[in-house]
């Protein structure tokens, strides 16, 4: 009898193994066998999957005393702004796209937002966040997506956003889009008013302290006649506002 035989007949005919549980189709299969004295082990191994679909290839004959081990699944975990969050099982060459794609896709709450992969390294507490560019990968570039590990969570953050008031068309909370400006920001807002002035336009930005905000005057008269140095890149909850003045 082989492991595969085991296997095999254990999942048609239900013998007393009863066949692999689904908590157990993705998990690792090995053979415990005794070596020479009375505690010395060998752990072997085995393909399954190349077994399974190749035939021989990977499969041993087991030998009494032999203990068949089937591992659990390995699990991964998609939290934040995705539509199915939850845990997932780890399958062979699951990539964070992939798991993007498996957990339904990013919800429009965070198609702008970023895209981390939390791993635990060394220690129980210890982990390490690898930033995705998930934009550049959609975009065409594989570069950037990463294989996932056990236990790995895969995190979706929130789009960030960024605040027009005052003399603006279209006054509120706007989606902080790659690459956006004063400029950009005021167009997508509607423009000014007719009370509105560039020259009355300044950016409210907190302090490093977070205990209050620094005033910064935009130059979007500039920045209209093409000096994109003054066209000044938002942060995240950045308020531009534009007061009414002389044209």
């Amino acid at each position: 009898s082989s492991i595969l035989d085991y296997i095999r007949e254990s999942s048609i005919i239900k013998s007393e193994a009863g066949g692999i549980t689904p908590n157990g189709i993705y998990g690792k299969v090995k053979v415990r066998r005794k070596g020479e004295g009375e505690s010395v082990y060998e752990d072997i191994s085995i393909d399954m999957k190349g077994a399974i679909e190749e035939g021989v290839t990977g499969d041993i004959a087991l030998q009494p005393d032999d203990l068949v081990i089937v591992q659990a699944n390995k699990k991964f975990h998609v939290y934040g702004e995705i539509m199915r969050p939850g845990e997932y099982i780890l399958k062979e060459d699951m990539t964070v796209v992939k798991a993007l794609s498996e957990a339904g896709g990013i919800t429009s709450n965070g198609i702008y937002g970023k895209v981390k992969v939390r791993r635990k390294e060394q220690g129980e507490s210890v982990y390490e966040d690898i930033n995705i560019d998930i934009k550049g990968i959609i975009e065409g570039s594989v570069i950037g997506d990463i294989a996932l590990q056990s236990d790995d969570m895969v995190i979706i953050e929130r789009n960030k956003k960024f605040y027009v008031y005052g003399e603006i068309m279209r006054p509120g909370e706007f989606i902080l889009e790659d690459n956006m400006t004063v400029l950009k920001a005021l167009s997508l807002a509607g423009g000014f008013t007719k009370w509105g002035s560039p020259s009355q336009v300044k950016i409210l930005r907190q302090s490093k302290d977070k205990l209050g905000y620094e005033t910064t005057k935009a130059n979007i008269k500039s920045a209209m006649e093409g000096d994109a140095a003054a066209d000044i890149v938002l942060q995240p909850d950045d308020i531009i506002v534009v007061s009414a003045g002389i044209f």
